[in-house]
């Protein structure tokens, strides 16, 4: 039996169509699961195929932001989610996370990571695809060096108060007994005698304290002086969380007389209460390897005992 040549090409056309799929290179990066250094060295990652695009990069906090370029230079799009189809280069705005991600080939991504100041590995997931398949890249951005702190600068003069503020720490707890006397008992008590004041650092905007890593540089902090603040002789560490401060001899003296009835014994609790002071200061911060300069807006919240009350609880026999 003959096939007439009208349908035998049209037959061949549908087998071509049908299984062109089968020619279309997989995407295979050739970097996967990798850690990377964060040197400022550029890591090539083959995709096997050029038929592919950045459709989206993330980290386990969302979306990454950031600059896109041609490869000329010139901005196509700024502080948006990074993705592209295009031969481009992409700058990333993570403000602890310095790394460019650059398509200037067709088949191949190069990763350059130039800072990871804050301590802790940075984990960055790279979405490629195309039509037919999607791969997930997965990284691990090495810690680089922190910053060094260069200087710091308080705005003395003006800050904000709030009183009446009560904390956890410093709550003094004196037992006294007088359950076998006919007569009453005086007793003196320290509210103070255990109290500390407390400094904090918060960053304001979006330069984070991070960038100075885990081993906090340690500065000089505000401190009462009669009617203002003056910078204290010692130093503390620049901490993100509460830490005690020293307060004055003569404020731990503070005393108060307390009687306590015969044949009673009391709980008596000094519960203090709290003065904040918010300072505003900036930090000057240095890169030791790529010389890049940063300015960290933050707060020092100093929290100062300035107040008490004692609480009186008997004891049952």
């Amino acid at each position: 039996m003959k096939i007439p040549l009208f349908l035998f090409c049209c037959m061949q056309l549908l087998l071509f169509s049908c299984n062109q799929e089968l020619f279309i290179d997989e995407l295979s990066p050739s970097v996967n699961g990798s850690s990377v250094q964060s040197d400022g060295s550029t890591m090539c990652i083959d995709l096997g195929t050029g038929d592919w695009s950045i459709n989206s990069v993330y980290t386990d906090e969302g979306t990454l932001y950031g600059d896109i370029y041609d490869l000329e230079g010139h901005l196509l799009s700024g502080d948006k989610p990074l993705c592209s189809e295009g031969l481009v280069r992409m700058v990333s705005r993570h403000p602890m996370v310095d790394f460019v991600l650059e398509r200037n080939r067709t088949d191949e991504l190069l990763l350059t990571v130039k800072e990871n100041p804050g301590g802790v590995a940075f984990p960055l997931f790279i979405v490629v695809g195309n039509q037919y398949e999607a791969r997930t890249i997965n990284l691990s951005l090495e810690p680089s060096e922190p910053y060094r702190l260069d200087s710091i600068s308080y705005v003395l003069y003006s800050y904000g108060v709030r009183d009446s503020l009560s904390f956890a720490n410093g709550d003094e707890t004196v037992v006294v007994c007088n359950s076998h006397s006919s007569q009453s008992l005086q007793s003196l008590i320290y509210p103070f005698r255990n109290a500390s004041a407390w400094v904090k650092f918060t960053a304001l905007g979006r330069e984070p304290l991070d960038l100075l890593g885990t081993d906090r540089p340690l500065v000089h902090i505000p401190v009462s002086s009669d009617f203002w603040l003056i910078l204290s002789d010692g130093t503390y560490a620049l901490s993100s969380e509460y830490i005690p401060v020293a307060i004055s001899e003569q404020l731990k003296s503070v005393s108060e007389k307390v009687t306590v009835p015969p044949l009673q014994s009391m709980t008596i609790k000094a519960k203090c209460w709290y003065e904040e002071k918010s300072i505003d200061c900036t930090l000057y911060v240095t890169h030791p390897r790529t010389g890049r300069k940063r300015q960290i807006n933050a707060v020092c919240e100093r929290l100062d005992p300035v107040d008490y009350t004692l609480y009186y609880e008997a004891i049952p026999e």
